[in-house]
């Protein structure tokens, strides 16, 4: 099976969001980045789509920083149970 997460992201900012999971349950497959057509410098959504590689009880941890900083700006947790 494959899922998504969609997160709020301007990339303008330097923000972006990286994924941290266990590759031995899950794969990242793609991600990519729909801006708001409202104008320049806007935000817009960073989806990340995932495909489950075994049965499992796993995390993704969601940073949102700058690449060159050890700042994290916000941190999310999605617990994923795989049938």
């Amino acid at each position: 099976k494959e899922f998504e997460i969609s997160l709020a992201e301007n990339p303008s900012t330097g923000f972006r969001w990286q994924a941290q999971f266990d590759s031995t349950c899950i794969s990242l497959i793609d991600l990519r980045y729909e801006s708001e057509p409202v104008k320049t410098g806007s935000g817009g959504l960073e989806i990340f789509r995932f495909q489950a590689l075994k049965a499992s009880r796993t995390e993704i941890v969601m940073v949102l920083k700058r690449q060159w900083e050890k700042a994290i700006l916000q941190r999310e947790v999605f617990e994923i149970l795989i049938k």
